[in-house]
């Protein structure tokens, strides 16, 4: 059994005594005893530290390798100069402008077309761009739809859908320059496109789509 110093005369006795043989103190090792398992848990503690540091410290560099491979399509430090000082324009390209954003991430890809980040941004970009387009198409198509069917009221042309034709008052047309009568025919086929447009009296065709889908003016 292990030998400790009574608490009241200081003299060695049995840890496992409960009466000092020398000055009769009750409990003689009481105090010792806490001092002791104290001392124990100091030691563990002292002893675990480190390891747990290390431990610590591992997880920590894993955690930032991981976070790095997460975010490694961003610039690092082995990309060109180039290509970082082009990030950090096109992020702070508000994102409203998305033709500016999307042609950015264009010409970062060039320098590292490998980058996945770009590849996204360029797909996101591409896509509000398409229903912006998309957007302003079928406002087009239904304002168009709106103006033809005021000149349809009013008389200046007549839609027949048996015979796909537009039909035009002379006079109406004859008003017309050339821009306003491109003008014109562009609204009607936004709103009719399978429609042709030709005189009222006549049947002669007006005006037509070429390959390119420009309207050119018939004379």
């Amino acid at each position: 059994m292990a030998l400790v110093k009574c608490v009241e005369c200081k003299k060695e006795i049995s840890s496992s005594v409960k009466v000092c043989p020398y000055c009769g103190k009750k409990d003689p090792t009481v105090g010792v005893k806490e001092y002791f398992i104290g001392f124990i848990i100091l030691v563990l503690i002292i002893l675990f530290i480190p390891q747990f540091c290390s431990d610590s410290n591992n997880k920590n560099i894993d955690s930032a390798k991981s976070s790095s491979n997460t975010i490694s399509s961003e610039p690092s430090n082995e990309t060109s100069e180039k290509e970082i000082i082009l990030y950090g324009k096109v992020k702070k390209i508000p994102a409203s402008e998305i033709y500016k954003n999307r042609d950015g991430y264009k010409q970062l890809l060039e320098l590292n077309p490998s980058n996945e980040l770009y590849k996204r941004k360029i797909s996101h970009y591409n896509k509000l761009i398409q229903n912006q387009k998309a957007e302003k198409e079928s406002a087009i198509i239904s304002q168009s739809a709106k103006f033809v069917h005021e000149l349809i009221k009013e008389g200046a042309i007549t839609a027949d859908n048996n015979s796909f034709r537009i039909y035009v008052e002379p006079t109406f047309w004859n008003m017309m320059d050339y821009s306003r009568k491109e003008s014109f025919c562009f609204v009607v086929h936004k709103a009719y496109p399978r429609h042709s447009i030709v005189d009222k009296y006549s049947g002669k065709k007006l005006a037509e789509l070429n390959f390119l889908g420009e309207i050119n003016i018939i004379e």
